[in-house]
């Protein structure tokens, strides 16, 4: 069981997060999740109408403190998608005075000029739903893609210049609208002003996030607003392949509606791991299924591969004098390396643990498990907590003595198994090559840098790093060497995955030759032409361009690719076969496993 008590508000991440004051009443809001919203069509769930393209998917988007969840809505792209009539709308109550909404946006795929984005706020009714309305539209215009802010009034648009804050794909991105009447044009809705990416921060005002990054001014005619839209298409399609992603939705008539944490919810629930997700629903990693984030069940003492009969965390609001705060959680009698830790913020960007009694209260529970109250002193500013698992074994500071220490013991560790040749460990196992490959990385960004010995000593113990790694490429490339790395059977081959390793570290070495005092350099030129050339087969026989890969060894063949481009166009003429043609594909494959927040599935 987790209880959380604060003044008024609270939520639960990988971590949990507790607010301890009111919370903006926001006008609407969607942030898609269960049980309001179900996979599947939009239009028809919570206040939605529109075209049937548009779906809940999921997966959350999350930018800035404008948290996505475990679900999003999109469209994506295909052969009846793209027309003026791709439309979602979300109703609420019609509105006089300014309005405000913010929302979480992502377009993935490679767009053509004919494709746009238009999201804005207006008025049910009238020939077009689109007409008459204030917001944003992503286009293409000379100079390349950008969002720019939009009137409309019941036949034309006026867009602004294109922010300076660049748009890009594959990223996710908060914007915030403003809809106001300037009272040039008497009581109609006359200004959008719009903020890309704005810098909020609990508590933050209008005024300290600044200037819009555009405006626009044009009498749309409409004296109210009542819904905020999204459009896509145009002439041209939104093509298989392309999607756009909504999370996050705030409509609100203050600043404070749809910059505060979790505006609009005075018990706000999510868990924030891989990405916000619901504490109800399991995430990326949560391995069986029962809401917990793997990590933070071994820190209570529960097992992270077996669902536990509560899923759940229950949440209490209780008054606590002065804004402390309480967080109360169960785990077991003994810790072991991963251990909870309750932190405090009151920005959600710094933590500490400095104000936080971590054991105000403890009490046995039956069956032995201990439950736990942390107590976070008073501040005069609203304060924020988080629960968090903590890694006892992770070293907090890292000194480039200590740092240079520990590499060398690894090594000389590592050493000890490694065969005659440097290229195999002496275990004689199937994969015994895995050994060396995957050192050569860090053996190679090492000796990248000026400053750093080639040699490194632990007492009376040295290893020769350079003459290692040297050893390590010219005999794992030999086709004389019997313990070479072996060429693959065939490109699904493990050898393909391990291949990537010295195709980085030769680029990292040869980039060591335009730095001042690299030892890295002096490897590289060590190399003769017969070497380079065993090293540039090996790396083109495990990189194919034409094996069609699925998963996340694309990334290993691109950096193979890559790193044979970035060799042939410093004039290394042994590695000139390498395929633009597979990086590309390569790319536009990894990201298609993009899940958000920067993480990546595996397919």
């Amino acid at each position: 069981m987790f209880s959380f008590s604060s003044r008024l508000g609270f939520c639960f991440a990988l971590a949990t997060l507790l607010v301890s004051s009111a919370q903006a009443a926001a006008i609407a809001g969607a942030d898609f999740e269960t049980p309001a919203y179900a996979a599947g069509t939009l239009p028809g769930q919570t206040n939605w109408t529109g075209a049937s393209a548009w779906l809940v998917g999921a997966g959350g988007l999350s930018s800035g403190t404008a948290a996505g969840g475990g679900q999003h809505a999109q469209i994506t792209g295909s052969a009846s998608v793209g027309t003026n009539g791709e439309i979602a709308r979300l109703s609420f109550p019609e509105q006089s005075g300014t309005v405000y909404a913010r929302f979480n946006f992502r377009y993935e795929g490679t767009s053509d000029p004919a494709d746009f984005f238009w999201a804005a706020l207006g008025k049910s009714g009238g020939t077009n739903p689109y007409d008459a309305s204030l917001g944003l539209v992503l286009r293409n215009e000379t100079g390349g893609w950008g969002l720019q802010a939009r009137a409309r009034d019941a036949s034309t648009s006026v867009n602004g210049p294109v922010p300076s804050r660049a748009f890009s794909f594959y990223t996710t991105m908060t914007v915030l609208l403003k809809a106001e009447k300037s009272g040039a044009n008497g009581a109609n809705y006359d200004r959008i002003s719009l903020w890309v990416n704005p810098a909020v921060a609990p508590d933050s005002t209008e005024a300290a996030v600044g200037t819009p990054d555009a405006t626009v001014t044009r009498s749309t005619g409409r004296t109210g607003i009542d819904q905020l839209f999204f459009r896509v298409g145009d002439a041209g399609a939104l093509d298989v392949g392309e999607r756009i992603l909504i999370d996050a939705i705030q409509v609100g008539s203050t600043w404070a509606d749809v910059t505060s944490a979790n505006s609009g919810a005075n018990l706000a629930v999510t868990s924030d791991s891989f990405s916000a997700r619901p504490a109800t629903a399991s995430g990326a990693d949560d391995f069986d299924g029962d809401g917990q984030p793997g990590l933070l069940e071994l820190a209570l003492g529960s097992a992270p591969e077996v669902a536990a009969t509560v899923i759940a965390p229950v949440f209490s609001s209780v008054e606590i004098a002065d804004n402390a705060l309480d967080v109360t959680y169960e785990r077991a009698a003994t810790v072991g390396r991963f251990v909870p830790v309750v932190e405090s913020s009151v920005d959600l960007v710094s933590w500490t643990e400095a104000n936080v009694n971590q054991s105000y209260l403890e009490q046995v529970l039956p069956g032995g498990r201990v439950q736990v109250t942390a107590r976070i002193q008073p501040r005069a500013v609203r304060q924020f907590a988080r629960l968090r698992a903590r890694d006892i074994q992770q070293m907090d500071t890292l000194t480039p003595d200590t740092t240079r220490d520990l590499f060398a013991r690894l090594l000389l560790n590592w050493g000890t198994k490694v065969n005659t040749a440097g290229t195999r460990d002496t275990y004689g196992s199937t994969y015994s090559y895995e050994w060396v490959t995957r050192m050569v990385t860090p053996m190679a960004a090492w000796l990248s840098q000026p400053g750093r010995p080639g040699t490194l000593s632990v007492g009376a113990s040295t290893v020769n790093v350079a003459e290692t790694l040297r050893r390590a490429l010219v005999n794992g490339t030999d086709p004389a060497e019997t313990t070479r790395w072996p060429f693959p059977a065939n490109q699904a081959d493990q050898i393909v995955v391990e291949a990537q390793q010295p195709a980085f570290a030769a680029w990292l070495l040869h980039d060591a030759t335009n730095r001042s005092g690299a030892p890295g350099a002096a490897v590289w030129s060590g190399f003769t032409a017969a070497q380079r050339s065993n090293l540039a087969s090996f790396l083109s026989a495990t990189g194919s361009p034409s094996f069609s890969y699925t998963n996340n060894w694309n990334l290993f063949v691109t950096i193979n690719q890559e790193a044979r481009k970035r060799l042939a166009l410093a004039g290394v003429s042994e590695f000139s076969g390498y395929s633009q043609s597979a990086i590309n594909t390569g790319l536009e494959k990894i990201q298609a496993m993009h899940r958000g927040g920067g993480w990546y599935a595996d397919s």
